[in-house]
């Protein structure tokens, strides 16, 4: 499924520019190096729980049968480094998609760049939609899937709240007009 991502640079709204592509096996140093530079409180957000994932964890969720992994990476003059994730792993007809940013990138629009882009991925792939896992104390995250515009079912259970965002009605709408 990785080779349906084409490597692409994405321009922020403050001018900056990273590259963002599939992730391989090869990139598990970096996404390593992702998760170390990351707060507790980010990992927590992410994993519904703060340690670090294993090297196997990340491994597995590097290439996800049916699914995809989207790193950014810094386009600067120094060695490229990997300032976010974002996963899409196929759950049937859904796919799970979840989002990591490394602290000092976090609210300059790079979650929802990633976003977007498992979101084109899921319907290309012939997903029926996404679901996210969200801490309801997760504002910036909560604020991100607003961006997204689109119907989508809520279910909350405790402090964690699961998002399903249809991938396939808001383009059967557009080409029934």
């Amino acid at each position: 499924m990785a080779n349906l991502v084409a490597r692409t640079t994405v321009a922020l709204p403050e001018g900056a520019e990273l590259t963002v592509y599939a992730a391989s096996a090869s990139d598990l140093p970096a996404v390593v190096e992702l998760h170390e530079a990351c707060s507790a409180r980010s990992r927590y957000r992410r994993y519904l729980g703060g340690a670090v994932p294993s090297p196997t964890r990340l491994a597995r969720l590097l290439e996800p049968p049916g699914g995809v992994t989207l790193l950014a990476a810094t386009c600067s003059d120094g060695p490229p480094a990997v300032v976010a994730m974002a996963n899409l792993i196929a759950e049937g007809v859904q796919a799970e998609a979840a989002l990591l940013v490394r602290d000092d990138w976090q609210r300059r629009g790079l979650g929802s760049a990633l976003l977007f882009g498992l979101l084109r991925h899921a319907r290309v792939s012939g997903y029926a939609a996404l679901v996210l896992h969200i801490h309801a104390e997760n504002t910036p995250m909560l604020r991100t899937l607003k961006r997204l515009d689109r119907p989508t079912l809520i279910d909350r259970d405790g402090a964690l709240v699961t998002f399903t965002v249809p991938v396939t009605t808001v383009e059967r709408e557009r080409q029934a007009r």
